[in-house]
């Protein structure tokens, strides 16, 4: 089945140990890796073009800030270095976390990124001026995934304690919290204007009422954490991505497997780590085995 679903295109390999993140502009994509290395890459050559960032921390997150053109690269230190891509070279390291940064997210609507860590905290900074505009401590542990929703109004974050908190983008009251899982909570999306899912420690895909928060649906989804997931065909299709080393996709009309992605059939060896949408139906996974994987639906 997986041959006639989902194809692999491309395979960029170079690191020498895990990638943890991955981001993309129209022609390059961009790796952080256990190596301390940041490395762009040719989309279409699958390969390094020379522009890499040598780091003295480990790198855990990605973003490039479609406003200004800048690369932001949180890393376990707290940290966060901004590289201008225009000038490549290094602009800023903003200190304002002292816990590694697990998640950065841009919001073009509101002018804003957002920073998330592994002791609770979410922070808010301009774009323009990359000031600190506000410190949220949730308490709630490590947030691993960040998601706007609503037009940008709304973000959810998933948190070590097992819940999915929601703040508006305006004033940054928390909006609602419910508890989504019995260990942590490691990833989340809204899926339509009815859907709401998240994934966790616990290995469980969970499909909750957007409205009511009232979960409609359990599935053991993986053996081990749920790392990511995105929707794909227009909503149709969700991948998951698992430290089982495996990616799923789901047709979300009947929450059923459609494809298992894993070593067998050309996937990763090791913890497959984050999932890049590149279009409706395309994207990239990253992983333990240090290695990205272009995969293209056949749909």
């Amino acid at each position: 089945m997986i041959l006639e679903v989902i194809q692999k295109r491309k395979e960029f390999s170079g690191h020498s140990a895990p990638i943890y993140a991955i981001c993309s502009d129209d022609s390059y994509l961009y790796s952080a890796s256990g190596d301390k290395f940041v490395c762009r890459w040719n989309k279409q050559l699958g390969t390094q073009d020379g522009f890499t960032v040598k780091l003295e921390n480990t790198p855990l997150s990605l973003c490039l800030l479609k406003e200004t053109n800048q690369l932001l690269i949180g890393t376990n230190s707290g940290g966060i270095h901004v590289i201008d891509m225009d000038q490549k070279k290094e602009i800023s390291d903003l200190k304002a976390h002292f816990f590694g940064v697990f998640y950065l997210l841009e919001n073009q609507t509101r002018k804003q990124f957002y920073s998330a860590d592994a002791n609770g905290k979410l922070c808010v900074w301009s774009t323009k001026s990359l000031s600190l505009q506000l410190e949220i401590p949730t308490n709630a542990g490590k947030i691993r995934r960040l998601h706007l929703f609503d037009e940008d109004q709304y973000i959810a974050l998933a948190c070590e304690d097992g819940r999915v908190r929601i703040f508006d983008t305006l004033y940054f009251n928390e909006i609602t919290s419910w508890s989504a899982h019995n260990l942590a909570c490691t990833s989340l999306l809204v899926l339509d204007a009815n859907t709401f899912v998240s994934g966790g420690k616990d290995a469980l895909l969970k499909i909750w009422d957007q409205k009511t928060k009232v979960n409609s649906l359990s599935l053991k989804a993986h053996n081990y954490v749920i790392y990511d997931m995105i929707s794909l065909c227009n909503g149709s299709v969700l991948a998951t991505a698992s430290r089982d080393k495996s990616i799923k996709l789901w047709d979300t009309a009947s929450w059923k497997v459609i494809s298992k992605i894993d070593f067998k059939n050309g996937g990763h060896k090791h913890s497959v780590n984050a999932l890049l949408k590149q279009n409706e139906y395309s994207f990239v996974s990253c992983s333990d085995d240090a290695k990205m994987i272009e995969w293209h639906l056949n749909f």
